[in-house]
């Protein structure tokens, strides 16, 4: 039995001969199948759970930071960010007073390259798209872990 599992851009297939008894294959489902992505995405932000819908929360003049995933991380910026920038832009915020910034941690920096193919030619021209800069942080507090249910 052959299994192709998605790596990266491609594909690994690993050769389970002789193991498949002590196998179970678990194949994702999806929460709305008759709903594409889009429709996920416009549903989620017109009606978030236990907040109001984002342009409800900000208003004209305010700066905006989103802060998203380096090219190392599977985030699917690409197909979120639009329908965000839609609803920051609904609620008076103007393109040029958001900026994304992609979190680093400890990678290296990205491409231009990298960073269009994260979030999209429309919104890399939009919006003011940066790396985060480890050396520019400031400790502000520490969390306290959530309490047991």
């Amino acid at each position: 039995m052959h299994i192709p599992l998605k790596y990266g851009h491609s594909t690994l297939t690993f050769d389970i001969d002789g193991l498949a008894s002590h196998v179970d294959v678990l194949a994702s489902g999806r929460a709305c199948p008759e709903c594409d992505e889009t429709t996920l995405i416009k549903n989620a932000l017109a009606r978030p759970i236990g907040s109001p819908p984002l342009a409800d929360l900000v208003s004209p003049g305010q700066r905006v930071v989103i802060v998203t995933s380096d090219v190392t991380r599977p985030c699917p910026s690409v197909l979120l960010l639009p329908h965000v920038l839609d609803e920051l832009n609904r609620g008076g915020v103007r393109d040029h007073d958001i900026t994304a910034v992609f979190g680093l941690g400890t990678h290296r920096s990205q491409t231009d390259v990298e960073r269009t193919a994260l979030v999209g030619e429309q919104v890399y021209r939009c919006v003011k798209c940066i790396d985060s800069d480890p050396a520019d942080v400031r400790f502000i507090g520490c969390t306290r872990p959530m309490p047991a249910s």
